[in-house]
């Protein structure tokens, strides 16, 4: 089990660090809503050809795969819509930030993973530190007359990143061929459920829009195929909650992108916030008491 966690924490890591170059890279389009589209498209046009090569999901699988595709599409609706009601920097660190908690108190409740000491504080101060990178912002965007209706939506998209994690870890531990879950998962997702809505709301210039974003859409596609692929893995080997903490240190990862390549300004702040996260991350895997 010990190689397994050690496994499963090199996963989560890792899809966090390809989770970050993706926000870093919807950060910087405006157009967030249609590369979010290529993301699913593009996500489906790759694993397309892998379908031959795993086995049909059976019906349980199905109703996870179901389950996770309309829970993202809703997360995907509340996070394009707090954007516009309050900043990115305050908004996303709300809605990653409190899904570890929830995340850990589903996964003992439903799949009976042993929370340890080490977990739960590690989950504490990882929470507490991506907590700090939104309440650093807060003070800056306190005029906004949206803002706490943005951190509301905020807070439900942390909701659904708590349920579609929890349906997915379910679901790749029920598959008896993880590759089988991933696969699917990635041809079907949110993608009907977007277009859907698309084409209801935002059928002008959609072909044009579309078209001015597609290359960028298509590394994004990448990016989240490694990102969500590599934690899903992540989710069949180790425990639900250390693999959720783990990946949201892409928060501090983005930070780092942010200092290095966007030659943002790295304040004490945000470097107590990462040292928070680092020792959380520590704690989640010395700590096993």
């Amino acid at each position: 089990m010990i190689i397994y966690t050690d496994f499963a924490i090199i996963l989560a890591l890792f899809s966090a660090i390809f989770h970050a170059i993706n926000n870093a890279l919807l950060k910087s389009n405006s157009e967030r809503l249609y590369l979010r589209v290529w993301i699913g498209l593009g996500s489906a046009f790759i694993v397309l050809p892998f379908i031959f090569f795993v086995p049909f999901p059976s019906l349980q699988m199905w109703i996870c795969l179901g389950a996770s595709g309309l829970i993202h599409f809703i997360y995907q609706i509340l996070l394009i819509n707090s954007y516009r009601l309050a900043d990115l920097s305050l908004v996303y660190p709300v809605a990653r930030g409190v899904s570890p908690l929830f995340i850990t108190l589903g996964a003992f409740l439903f799949f009976g993973d042993k929370i340890t000491l080490g977990i739960a504080l590690g989950i504490f101060f990882i929470t507490s530190g991506i907590m700090m990178l939104a309440f650093e912002n807060i003070s800056k965007f306190s005029k906004n007359p949206n803002l706490y209706k943005g951190i509301i939506l905020a807070l439900l998209t942390g909701v659904c990143i708590t349920f579609y994690t929890l349906i997915d870890a379910y679901g790749i531990r029920l598959s008896q061929n993880a590759w089988s879950y991933i696969v699917w998962y990635f041809l079907i997702s949110e993608n009907a459920l977007m277009i859907i809505y698309l084409l209801k709301y935002h059928r002008y210039n959609l072909k044009q829009k579309l078209k001015s974003c597609w290359q960028q859409g298509f590394i994004a596609a990448v990016l989240s195929l490694l990102s969500y692929g590599l934690a899903m893995l992540a989710f069949r080997y180790g425990h639900a909650a250390q693999v959720a903490a783990m990946r949201e240190t892409s928060i501090i990862f983005g930070s780092l992108l942010g200092l290095f390549i966007l030659k943002e300004r790295f304040t004490v702040f945000r470097l107590l916030a990462a040292c928070l996260v680092v020792v959380g991350c520590i704690m989640t895997r010395l700590l096993i008491i």
